[in-house]
Protein backbone atom coordinates (compact mmCIF):
# COMPACT_ATOMS: atom_id res chain seq x y z
CA UNK A 1 0.00 0.00 0.00
CA UNK A 2 2.75 2.67 0.04
CA UNK A 3 2.02 3.38 -3.68
CA UNK A 4 -0.98 5.18 -2.49
CA UNK A 5 -2.00 8.38 -2.21
CA UNK A 6 -4.21 10.02 0.84
CA UNK A 7 -7.41 9.82 -1.84
CA UNK A 8 -6.40 6.11 -2.70
CA UNK A 9 -6.25 5.08 0.94
CA UNK A 10 -9.27 6.50 1.74
CA UNK A 11 -10.52 4.73 -1.28
CA UNK A 12 -9.45 1.59 -0.19
CA UNK A 13 -11.01 2.44 2.86
CA UNK A 14 -14.74 2.81 1.52
CA UNK A 15 -14.33 -0.46 -0.54
CA UNK A 16 -13.42 -2.23 2.51
CA UNK A 17 -16.26 -1.12 4.29
CA UNK A 18 -19.48 -3.50 4.74
CA UNK A 19 -21.34 -1.58 1.92
CA UNK A 20 -18.19 -1.71 -0.35
CA UNK A 21 -18.11 -5.47 0.11
CA UNK A 22 -21.83 -5.65 0.00
CA UNK A 23 -21.62 -3.48 -3.12
CA UNK A 24 -18.25 -5.45 -5.08
CA UNK A 25 -20.82 -8.84 -4.26
CA UNK A 26 -23.75 -7.48 -6.52
CA UNK A 27 -21.16 -6.21 -9.12
CA UNK A 28 -19.68 -9.74 -9.26
CA UNK A 29 -23.27 -11.27 -9.59
CA UNK A 30 -24.09 -9.11 -12.26
CA UNK A 31 -20.85 -9.84 -14.03
CA UNK A 32 -21.73 -14.00 -13.56
CA UNK A 33 -24.73 -13.51 -15.51
CA UNK A 34 -23.84 -11.43 -17.80
CA UNK A 35 -20.57 -13.84 -18.80
CA UNK A 36 -20.11 -16.68 -16.42
CA UNK A 37 -16.68 -17.87 -17.92
CA UNK A 38 -15.02 -14.70 -17.53
CA UNK A 39 -16.73 -13.78 -14.13
CA UNK A 40 -15.31 -16.95 -13.05
CA UNK A 41 -12.08 -15.98 -13.38
CA UNK A 42 -12.51 -12.72 -12.25
CA UNK A 43 -14.27 -13.95 -8.97
CA UNK A 44 -11.01 -16.55 -8.85
CA UNK A 45 -8.29 -13.85 -8.72
CA UNK A 46 -10.17 -10.85 -7.81
CA UNK A 47 -13.50 -10.56 -6.08
CA UNK A 48 -13.92 -7.45 -4.59
CA UNK A 49 -12.45 -5.40 -7.32
CA UNK A 50 -9.29 -4.36 -6.14
CA UNK A 51 -7.08 -4.23 -9.36
CA UNK A 52 -7.24 -0.52 -9.35
CA UNK A 53 -4.55 -0.48 -6.07
CA UNK A 54 -1.95 -1.61 -8.41
CA UNK A 55 -2.48 0.50 -11.03
CA UNK A 56 -1.99 3.30 -9.16
CA UNK A 57 2.03 3.47 -9.68
CA UNK A 58 3.80 2.35 -12.61
CA UNK A 59 6.37 0.90 -10.51
CA UNK A 60 4.26 -2.19 -10.34
CA UNK A 61 3.71 -2.51 -14.03
CA UNK A 62 7.79 -2.35 -13.56
CA UNK A 63 8.08 -5.64 -11.07
CA UNK A 64 5.76 -7.73 -13.89
CA UNK A 65 2.17 -7.48 -13.21
CA UNK A 66 -0.31 -7.24 -14.76
CA UNK A 67 -2.28 -4.35 -13.87
CA UNK A 68 -5.44 -4.81 -16.14
CA UNK A 69 -7.16 -7.85 -15.66
CA UNK A 70 -5.78 -9.91 -12.86
CA UNK A 71 -3.53 -10.53 -9.64
CA UNK A 72 -0.60 -12.04 -10.99
CA UNK A 73 2.45 -11.55 -12.57
CA UNK A 74 3.29 -11.91 -15.92
CA UNK A 75 5.54 -14.93 -15.68
CA UNK A 76 7.00 -17.40 -13.20
CA UNK A 77 9.99 -15.22 -12.50
CA UNK A 78 10.40 -14.07 -8.91
CA UNK A 79 10.25 -9.92 -8.19
CA UNK A 80 10.88 -8.16 -4.51
CA UNK A 81 10.35 -5.01 -2.87
CA UNK A 82 12.52 -3.88 -0.77
CA UNK A 83 12.20 -0.65 1.88
CA UNK A 84 15.21 0.21 3.43
CA UNK A 85 14.86 1.60 6.74
CA UNK A 86 16.80 2.75 9.84
CA UNK A 87 17.67 4.25 12.82
CA UNK A 88 20.54 6.26 11.08
CA UNK A 89 19.72 9.94 9.45
CA UNK A 90 19.03 9.50 5.71
CA UNK A 91 20.20 12.85 5.49
CA UNK A 92 23.81 11.13 5.90
CA UNK A 93 24.73 10.97 2.15
CA UNK A 94 27.56 8.68 2.40
CA UNK A 95 26.06 6.39 4.09
CA UNK A 96 22.92 6.55 2.13
CA UNK A 97 25.38 5.71 -0.67
CA UNK A 98 27.08 3.02 0.86
CA UNK A 99 24.02 1.05 2.23
CA UNK A 100 21.93 1.35 -1.02
CA UNK A 101 24.85 0.18 -3.20
CA UNK A 102 25.27 -2.71 -0.74
CA UNK A 103 21.90 -3.64 -1.17
CA UNK A 104 21.95 -3.74 -5.16
CA UNK A 105 24.97 -5.84 -4.52
CA UNK A 106 23.68 -8.48 -2.72
CA UNK A 107 19.82 -8.12 -4.93
CA UNK A 108 22.33 -9.09 -8.07
CA UNK A 109 23.14 -12.27 -6.90
CA UNK A 110 19.52 -13.04 -5.04
CA UNK A 111 18.00 -15.10 -7.24
CA UNK A 112 15.36 -12.62 -8.41
CA UNK A 113 14.22 -11.75 -11.93
CA UNK A 114 14.19 -7.84 -10.38
CA UNK A 115 13.87 -5.99 -6.97
CA UNK A 116 12.42 -2.15 -6.37
CA UNK A 117 14.24 -0.38 -3.60
CA UNK A 118 12.53 2.56 -2.07
CA UNK A 119 12.09 4.35 0.76
CA UNK A 120 14.59 7.99 2.57
CA UNK A 121 17.95 6.40 1.69
CA UNK A 122 17.31 5.50 -1.96
CA UNK A 123 15.77 8.97 -2.23
CA UNK A 124 19.04 10.64 -0.79
CA UNK A 125 21.04 8.02 -2.95
CA UNK A 126 19.22 9.51 -6.51
CA UNK A 127 19.54 13.41 -5.07
CA UNK A 128 23.11 13.24 -4.63
CA UNK A 129 23.35 11.61 -8.03
CA UNK A 130 21.50 14.63 -9.44
CA UNK A 131 23.10 17.19 -7.50
CA UNK A 132 26.40 15.96 -8.48
CA UNK A 133 25.25 15.97 -12.14
CA UNK A 134 24.24 19.77 -11.25
CA UNK A 135 27.76 21.07 -10.10
CA UNK A 136 29.71 18.89 -13.21
CA UNK A 137 26.99 20.94 -15.43
CA UNK A 138 27.60 24.16 -13.33
CA UNK A 139 31.77 23.49 -13.40
CA UNK A 140 31.93 23.14 -17.34
CA UNK A 141 29.66 26.00 -18.16
CA UNK A 142 31.96 27.64 -15.63
CA UNK A 143 35.04 27.45 -17.59
CA UNK A 144 33.16 28.33 -20.89
CA UNK A 145 31.38 30.95 -19.18
CA UNK A 146 35.14 32.88 -17.83
CA UNK A 147 36.77 32.17 -21.40
CA UNK A 148 33.90 34.17 -23.44
CA UNK A 149 33.85 36.74 -20.65
CA UNK A 150 37.63 37.70 -20.73
CA UNK A 151 37.89 37.51 -24.29
CA UNK A 152 35.37 40.28 -24.68
CA UNK A 153 37.09 42.05 -21.61
CA UNK A 154 40.31 41.89 -23.18
CA UNK A 155 39.84 42.31 -26.75
CA UNK A 156 41.63 38.60 -27.87
CA UNK A 157 41.37 35.23 -27.89
CA UNK A 158 44.82 33.76 -27.76
CA UNK A 159 45.87 35.53 -24.40
CA UNK A 160 42.56 35.00 -22.11
CA UNK A 161 42.62 31.38 -22.94
CA UNK A 162 46.33 30.88 -21.93
CA UNK A 163 45.47 32.54 -18.56
CA UNK A 164 42.91 29.95 -18.23
CA UNK A 165 45.45 27.32 -18.59
CA UNK A 166 46.70 27.16 -15.07
CA UNK A 167 43.25 27.06 -13.44
CA UNK A 168 42.26 23.86 -15.73
CA UNK A 169 45.80 22.12 -14.81
CA UNK A 170 45.19 22.96 -11.26
CA UNK A 171 41.58 21.25 -11.40
CA UNK A 172 43.51 18.32 -13.35
CA UNK A 173 45.81 17.98 -10.42
CA UNK A 174 43.70 18.53 -7.51
CA UNK A 175 41.19 16.32 -8.42
CA UNK A 176 43.24 12.97 -8.16
CA UNK A 177 45.50 14.48 -5.27
CA UNK A 178 41.80 14.93 -3.47
CA UNK A 179 40.90 11.48 -4.69
CA UNK A 180 44.27 9.70 -3.18
CA UNK A 181 43.91 11.79 0.33
CA UNK A 182 39.83 11.46 1.02
CA UNK A 183 39.11 8.28 -1.61
CA UNK A 184 35.93 9.35 -3.62
CA UNK A 185 34.72 12.43 -3.21
CA UNK A 186 31.63 13.39 -1.80
CA UNK A 187 28.83 14.91 -4.09
CA UNK A 188 29.49 18.59 -2.43
CA UNK A 189 33.53 18.23 -2.94
CA UNK A 190 32.40 18.59 -6.99
CA UNK A 191 31.44 22.14 -6.49
CA UNK A 192 35.13 23.12 -5.46
CA UNK A 193 35.33 22.42 -9.81
CA UNK A 194 33.13 25.18 -10.21
CA UNK A 195 34.82 27.29 -7.34
CA UNK A 196 38.69 26.68 -8.40
CA UNK A 197 37.30 27.73 -12.16
CA UNK A 198 36.80 31.61 -10.82
CA UNK A 199 39.35 31.79 -7.71
CA UNK A 200 42.38 29.95 -10.19
CA UNK A 201 42.25 32.04 -12.77
CA UNK A 202 42.52 35.38 -10.75
CA UNK A 203 46.12 34.92 -9.98
CA UNK A 204 46.33 34.70 -14.29
CA UNK A 205 44.64 37.05 -14.80
CA UNK A 206 47.19 39.51 -12.38
CA UNK A 207 50.10 37.96 -13.58
CA UNK A 208 49.29 38.57 -17.19
CA UNK A 209 48.37 42.23 -17.21
CA UNK A 210 51.56 42.72 -15.14
CA UNK A 211 53.30 41.23 -17.98
CA UNK A 212 51.76 42.99 -20.87
CA UNK A 213 52.29 46.54 -19.32
CA UNK A 214 56.33 45.56 -18.82
CA UNK A 215 56.62 44.02 -22.07
CA UNK A 216 55.83 47.23 -23.78
CA UNK A 217 59.41 48.29 -22.93
CA UNK A 218 60.87 44.86 -22.49
CA UNK A 219 62.32 41.56 -23.68
CA UNK A 220 60.04 38.33 -22.41
CA UNK A 221 63.02 37.35 -20.30
CA UNK A 222 62.89 40.90 -18.56
CA UNK A 223 59.21 41.10 -18.44
CA UNK A 224 59.06 37.72 -16.74
CA UNK A 225 61.96 38.66 -14.22
CA UNK A 226 59.96 41.92 -13.26
CA UNK A 227 57.00 40.07 -13.19
CA UNK A 228 58.32 37.53 -10.58
CA UNK A 229 60.39 39.86 -8.59
CA UNK A 230 57.12 42.21 -8.12
CA UNK A 231 54.11 40.36 -8.33
CA UNK A 232 55.18 36.97 -7.42
CA UNK A 233 54.60 37.81 -3.64
CA UNK A 234 51.45 39.73 -3.87
CA UNK A 235 49.80 36.71 -5.45
CA UNK A 236 51.58 34.57 -2.78
CA UNK A 237 49.46 36.30 -0.09
CA UNK A 238 46.56 36.26 -1.90
CA UNK A 239 46.42 32.50 -1.86
CA UNK A 240 47.33 32.15 1.44
CA UNK A 241 44.65 34.38 2.97
CA UNK A 242 41.88 32.26 0.73
CA UNK A 243 43.52 28.45 1.01
CA UNK A 244 43.85 29.85 4.94
CA UNK A 245 40.09 30.73 5.19
CA UNK A 246 39.30 27.53 3.20
CA UNK A 247 41.05 25.24 5.67
CA UNK A 248 39.68 27.40 8.48
CA UNK A 249 36.13 26.43 7.77
CA UNK A 250 37.22 22.83 6.86
CA UNK A 251 39.03 22.49 10.09
CA UNK A 252 35.17 22.99 11.68
CA UNK A 253 33.14 20.63 9.31
CA UNK A 254 33.07 17.04 8.95
CA UNK A 255 32.84 14.63 5.60
CA UNK A 256 31.56 16.05 2.38
CA UNK A 257 32.50 19.68 3.76
CA UNK A 258 36.00 19.11 4.32
CA UNK A 259 36.65 17.51 1.51
CA UNK A 260 35.75 20.40 -0.18
CA UNK A 261 37.70 23.06 1.19
CA UNK A 262 40.80 20.59 1.14
CA UNK A 263 40.31 20.16 -2.99
CA UNK A 264 39.66 23.77 -3.20
CA UNK A 265 42.99 24.58 -0.74
CA UNK A 266 44.89 22.27 -3.20
CA UNK A 267 43.40 23.30 -6.07
CA UNK A 268 44.24 27.22 -5.45
CA UNK A 269 47.73 26.23 -4.11
CA UNK A 270 48.03 24.51 -7.94
CA UNK A 271 46.66 27.57 -9.47
CA UNK A 272 49.37 29.67 -8.17
CA UNK A 273 51.95 27.45 -9.15
CA UNK A 274 50.88 26.91 -12.73
CA UNK A 275 50.87 30.39 -12.98
CA UNK A 276 54.23 31.18 -11.81
CA UNK A 277 56.00 28.10 -13.39
CA UNK A 278 53.57 27.41 -16.11
CA UNK A 279 52.48 30.84 -17.48
CA UNK A 280 55.13 32.60 -18.26
CA UNK A 281 56.54 29.74 -20.79
CA UNK A 282 52.67 30.24 -22.17
CA UNK A 283 53.48 33.91 -22.72
CA UNK A 284 55.83 33.28 -25.42
CA UNK A 285 52.56 32.31 -27.36
CA UNK A 286 50.55 35.64 -26.07
CA UNK A 287 51.69 37.83 -29.38
CA UNK A 288 53.27 41.18 -29.50
CA UNK A 289 51.23 44.25 -28.77
CA UNK A 290 52.37 47.62 -29.38
CA UNK A 291 49.60 49.89 -27.40
CA UNK A 292 49.07 49.46 -23.54
CA UNK A 293 46.46 46.47 -22.68
CA UNK A 294 43.23 48.14 -21.90
CA UNK A 295 40.09 46.15 -21.79
CA UNK A 296 36.92 47.06 -23.24
CA UNK A 297 35.66 47.90 -19.36
CA UNK A 298 38.72 49.97 -18.19
CA UNK A 299 38.69 52.64 -21.37
CA UNK A 300 34.71 52.90 -20.32
CA UNK A 301 35.85 53.30 -16.85
CA UNK A 302 38.70 55.75 -18.30
CA UNK A 303 36.43 57.98 -20.02
CA UNK A 304 33.24 57.70 -16.99
CA UNK A 305 35.85 59.21 -14.24
CA UNK A 306 36.61 61.93 -16.56
CA UNK A 307 32.97 63.20 -15.69
CA UNK A 308 31.79 65.40 -13.53
CA UNK A 309 29.54 62.83 -11.94
CA UNK A 310 31.77 60.59 -11.45
CA UNK A 311 32.80 61.50 -7.62
CA UNK A 312 29.20 62.26 -6.17
CA UNK A 313 27.87 58.60 -7.89
CA UNK A 314 30.68 57.51 -6.69
CA UNK A 315 29.85 58.25 -3.01
CA UNK A 316 26.07 57.64 -3.62
CA UNK A 317 26.92 53.99 -4.50
CA UNK A 318 29.55 53.61 -1.31
CA UNK A 319 26.76 54.95 0.97
CA UNK A 320 24.08 53.07 -0.70
CA UNK A 321 26.44 49.98 0.25
CA UNK A 322 26.71 50.74 3.65
CA UNK A 323 23.09 51.17 4.14
CA UNK A 324 22.91 47.88 2.74
CA UNK A 325 24.90 46.07 4.78
CA UNK A 326 23.45 47.37 7.86
CA UNK A 327 19.84 46.22 7.12
CA UNK A 328 21.64 42.95 5.98
CA UNK A 329 23.43 42.59 9.57
CA UNK A 330 19.77 43.81 11.51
Amino acid sequence: LWALDDAGLERLARALSPAGLARAVDELRADLADDPIAARELAARDPFGMRWILSADARWRELGFATDTELLLRDDRRRALVQLRGTTDAFDADYATALTDHVDRVLATAPLAGAEVFGGYTVARADQRRIRADFERASFWALVGIAAYLCWAMRGVRLPLLMQLPATLSIVWAIPAGSLVFGALPTVAVAAVAVLCGLGVDFAIHYAARYRAARLTSSHRDAVRLVQRTTVPELVIDMATTAVTFLAIGASGAGGLRAFVALSAFGLAGSLAFTVFALPVLLRWAGERRDPERSVLASAADRWLSRPAARPLAVGVLAAAVVGAGWVAT
